[in-house]
Formats: C-alpha cells, sequence, structure tokens
C-alpha cells in the first residue's frame, strides 16, 4: 500500500500541530500566507490512493508539476470514504493552503458541508460538482469519453476486426460504483456501441469500489463467460483486475484514465485518455495566480484534451478503422450529437440520429 496509512498519519498529525499554532479553527479560516512564503496546495486523492495507474495518479502529475515554481503539495491518501470529510477539514483549519483539491466524485457529500464551514478557503473539487463561492469544480464531459470508447468497440465487433473476437457482439462495461459519473461513461458507451452496430449487446456491472481488483477481476471473468469479447474497465484502481482477467479469459479490454495499454499490451485495445496532468497544471497555476473563480469548469473533445490512446498496445487497429471512428467525434464537436449523460437517455440519442 506504499506505506498509505503512515503517510496519511504524518500528514495528520502535521495538520494538526499547524492548527494548533496560532491558526484560525473557528471556521473562518483561509489563505493567511506570510508574504514570501511558499504558496502551500493540499491534494486529498480519491480511495484507489497513489499508484492507482488512473485518475489519483495522473491529477497528482499535473500537481506535482507546480512544484518547479516553489510551491508545496501536501498528500494524504484516505483508506475509507468516511475519511474524507475529516482529511478537508484538517487540511482548511490550518489556514496554511492556498487550494485544496479533492479527488473523486466520492467526496462531494463531505466538501458540501466542509466548504461551508471555511468561507475563506478554496477548494477544488475534481470530477463532481457542488455549488458553494469558495469551490471550483473541474470536470471532464465523461460521456465523451465514454462515446469515443463505444463507438471504436460498436465497430470491432462488427467488422470482426480483431482475431481473439467471437460471434456474438457482446461487449462489456465494469464501473467502479453505480452512481451518476460512472453511468454518465457508461450512457456514453453504450450510446456509440448501438449507434455504429444496433445488433449488439451491453452488459454493465459494477465493483462497488475503486480499490478492489480482485472482485473486479471476478466479474469481468463473468462478463467474458457470457460472450463479452471487449470489456470496458472504468472503475479506478479496481480496473486492474478487469486486465487480469482479460489476459486470463483471453479476451479484449479498454483502459481509461491514462495509459493503462502496458498493464495488459496484448489484450488492451486502447485507453480512453482524459488529459487531467495537464488540466490539473492550467488549473493549480490560475488558483496560485488568485485567477480561480467558483463555478465548474468542463473539459472534453473540443478542448482537446479527450484522447483514444493506442500507443503501447500491441492489439492492431487499422488506419481506417481511426479514422472511421474520428469522423464521429467530429460530430459531437460540432454540435450534431447531444450525447446521452444518463442510461435512460440512450434510447432517446439514438432515436434522433
Amino acid at each position: 500500500m506504499k506505506n498509505r496509512t503512515i503517510r496519511m498519519m504524518c500528514v495528520v498529525l502535521a495538520a494538526g500541530l499547524l492548527a494548533g499554532c496560532g491558526k484560525k479553527a473557528d471556521g473562518d479560516s483561509g489563505k493567511e500566507n506570510n508574504a514570501g512564503a511558499s504558496a502551500q496546495l493540499g491534494f486529498i486523492t480519491g480511495t484507489g490512493g497513489l499508484g492507482d495507474k488512473n485518475m489519483n495518479d495522473a491529477s497528482y502529475e499535473g500537481i506535482k508539476a507546480l512544484e518547479s515554481k516553489g510551491v508545496k503539495i501536501n498528500v494524504v491518501e484516505p483508506e475509507e470514504k468516511s475519511d474524507y470529510e475529516n482529511m478537508q477539514r484538517l487540511f482548511a483549519d490550518t489556514g496554511e493552503y492556498e487550494g485544496i483539491f479533492c479527488i473523486s466524485f466520492e467526496q462531494t457529500d463531505a466538501l458540501s458541508k466542509v466548504a461551508a464551514e471555511f468561507p475563506k478557503q478554496r477548494f477544488v473539487l475534481v470530477d463532481s460538482e457542488t455549488e458553494a463561492d469558495n469551490v471550483t469544480n473541474v470536470l471532464f464531459r465523461a460521456e465523451e469519453t465514454g462515446f469515443q470508447l463505444g463507438v471504436l468497440a460498436g465497430l470491432l465487433e462488427k467488422e470482426n476486426a480483431l482475431p481473439l473476437l467471437n460471434e456474438e457482439q457482446r461487449i462489456g462495461f465494469v464501473g467502479g460504483s453505480d452512481s451518476p459519473i460512472i453511468n454518465q461513461f457508461a450512457a456514453g458507451y453504450k450510446a456509440g456501441i448501438l449507434l455504429v452496430n444496433p445488433d449488439a449487446a451491453v452488459d454493465i456491472a459494477y465493483v462497488g469500489s475503486f480499490s478492489d481488483p480482485s472482485k473486479a477481476t471476478e466479474i469481468a471473468n463473468g462478463l467474458y463467460e457470457n460472450g463479452c469479447d471487449i470489456v470496458f474497465a472504468c472503475a479506478g484502481g479496481s480496473g486492474l483486475g478487469v486486465f487480469t482477467a482479460a489476459e486470463k479469459m483471453n479476451g479484449y479490454a479498454f483502459g481509461i484514465e491514462v495509459n493503462q495499454n502496458d498493464n495488459a499490451p496484448d489484450h488492451i485495445i486502447a485507453s480512453g485518455l482524459r488529459l487531467w496532468d495537464a488540466v490539473m497544471s492550467d488549473v493549480g497555476k490560475k488558483l496560485i495566480a488568485d485567477e480561480l473563480e467558483s463555478g465548474t469548469l468542463t473539459y472534453g473533445l473540443s478542448e482537446k484534451t479527450l484522447e483514444i490512446g493506442y500507443e503501447g498496445s500491441n492489439v492492431e487497429v487499422s488506419d481506417a478503422l481511426k479514422a472511421e471512428v474520428d469522423t464521429y467525434m467530429e460530430k459531437v464537436i460540432s454540435g450534431d450529437y447531444k450525447l446521452p449523460k444518463e442510461l435512460e437517455d440512450v434510447d432517446r440519442f439514438l432515436s434522433e440520429q
């Protein structure tokens, strides 16, 4: 676990000591750095922690780039969702941080409480939204990533373009949780598949955790046994278990967030890249320059912050098929496609095309 618990305890202890050394603890604390002191940012990972080869790692890389500018970054890696509220409050209570980055939609409920207690503290909520004057929400349009991979999967199945594909036209999705943001990915994915391949079937399953690869392996094994030959791992650190299943069951998979292809290069076709490192570096720079406002910043295809990453995979997708996928993405950018954000809206989307 990379000494996650020990590191978390050390940072919490440091935060507590700072809070007890003359800093406000009355709910009105905020940025109180001494003149000339280097800026400090707090960074609270999602429960998968650093080393997830996913959103936590990608987001941290973007923020970590600010260290070259003299910015100090303190990281905590909560083990459970129940830790979020305490971690947020301990950081805010010190009054030492220009901004506190809260990674993952799972932090939303906790931050709704804590942000109200510390109105002068700037928070950045990543991959979710909450309304508060001191919170900046940072979102990718998850349905667009899902749609990219869905179109690719649907075309591959339709054209029987890979050697391990079967005749069943069945495609899988493993989500970390049955939640709005994960289902936003799933809605775009399903819409993309069925738009290009109406004869396909889509099986959707959930792990219930973003840090349980063993359970994800079990679930993915079941999907492959049920005839799915491509499974999208949309489950944070749990998604690594899908790749284990793909190798064992001789199937294919998609990665997410960062390029995960080297985890199983003979079985991972591609990864849906959300360029968190570039986005988070940009957000961090704006925060340090005091240019970050409340509200929501959204990123997607039109901002050139979403890509399909083929590099590192040994699975050969033809240039012609890649180009065909791109034609569908152009329709998203132009506004011709209004992608569904919820699974129940997929049929509506398809009927409009």
